[in-house]
């Protein structure tokens, strides 16, 4: 069921991906995260409030695992801003990938945490970050330049990469947070409702230093 779960999100994570290229072109980066945020927020709001989890939780567990949460969901926004950016100024079939290779770091990061690591997963996350450097890297040749009669080649990443993987990094440790301090005390849903008040809070909060606009966008 774990693995089922887990390609589905996959499927729901690049459709998503596909969608928000678009949109991060159109209206920019700040602004599309934020507006994405709020159809997930008001339902998981209903779900939550209707539930009574929240206050189910808020009576059972410690402050350790709230504060971790509200940790993520700030992080998260830099995450996604991090991503989004390299959807707006990448190529998606590149910077996709890259980013996704953020479940390399999480499970590295999982393992120097106690859990095993099968040989099988040691290769996948080579592989992974073996992909992600062939992916990353675009080779040019420089001209009148060459060394034993061989053009010397340099190599430099491709435009949107270096956001991609600040979106790969982050992620991975925060996948890892939750992973290890959040969902074990919190549960699924509850975690995700936090994360997207908080991005929400976030980007507003930090619209005006950032001089990036959140009002609706008009005549696109």
């Amino acid at each position: 069921m774990g693995i089922l779960l887990g390609l589905g999100a996959a499927l729901c994570w690049g459709a998503a991906d596909f969608l928000a290229r678009n949109l991060t072109q159109s209206i920019g980066t700040y602004r599309t995260l934020f507006f994405m945020q709020f159809i997930g927020a008001f339902i998981l709001s209903l779900v939550v409030l209707m539930s009574g989890e929240a206050a189910r939780l808020a009576h059972t567990t410690g402050w350790q695992p709230w504060f971790w949460a509200a940790f993520v969901a700030v992080m998260n926004a830099f995450c996604a801003l991090a991503l989004y950016r390299s959807f707006e100024v990448g190529v998606l079939s590149i910077v996709s990938p890259v980013a996704a290779s953020s479940s390399a770091l999480t499970v590295i990061l999982s393992f120097l945490s106690g859990e095993s690591l099968s040989r099988a997963r040691a290769f996948g996350i080579g592989a992974a970050l073996l992909g992600v450097v062939l992916a990353a890297t675009h080779f040019t040749s420089i001209p009148h330049e060459e060394i034993a009669g061989k053009t010397r080649r340099r190599g430099r990443l491709t435009r949107g990469v270096g956001w991609a993987l600040v979106a790969s990094v982050t992620y991975g440790v925060n996948f890892w947070l939750l992973g290890f301090f959040v969902t074990p005390y919190l549960g699924g849903t509850v975690p995700i409702w936090i994360i997207r008040l908080g991005t929400i809070i976030t980007l507003t909060l930090l619209a005006a230093p950032a001089r990036q606009s959140i009002r609706p966008p008009r005549g696109r």
